[in-house]
């Protein structure tokens, strides 16, 4: 998987084995230096699949609390 672009520290814009670009959430998933080749997926918490291109500009808006706790809101 490689790292294209960082959202915020624990959200990037990344593109998987079969070319498709996906967000990726982990914990310190943004530290990573962009763009790199990730091979520790369990770095990986979650991957969010067919996001359109304007709503990564407004995840890149959003506090990262509020984030994460849309997050919770669904898993739950």
């Amino acid at each position: 998987m490689e790292l294209i672009k960082k959202i915020n520290n624990n959200f990037a814009v990344a593109r998987d084995s079969l070319g498709q670009i996906i967000i990726v959430s982990g914990k310190g998933i943004g530290f990573e230096k962009m763009p790199s080749e990730i091979k520790d997926l369990s770095k990986i918490a979650r991957t969010y699949y067919d996001v359109d291109e304007r709503y990564i500009d407004l995840i890149q808006q959003l506090p990262e609390d509020i984030v994460n706790l849309s997050t919770k809101i669904v898993d739950y």
